[in-house]
């Protein structure tokens, strides 16, 4: 998936959804739309990821 599509899925209709569907669930209204980083970000001692299945056998922590 590239940039140019994300962005043009986010600023469609199911973005828009998106946003609907948050504002009554909590109390929150985003504005827009931000990319920090990069859409997809990860990182690992082990290997590069370019894909879903470059995951595999790696273990990634997350916040609680």
């Amino acid at each position: 998936m590239t940039r140019e599509v994300v962005w043009e899925v986010l600023d469609g209709p199911f973005g828009q959804r998106l946003i609907n569907d948050l504002a009554p669930k909590t109390g929150l209204r985003p504005l827009y739309w931000i990319e920090n980083g990069g859409f997809r970000h990860y990182s690992n001692n082990k290997r590069a990821i370019y894909s879903p299945a470059d995951m595999k056998g790696l273990r990634i922590r997350t916040m609680g």
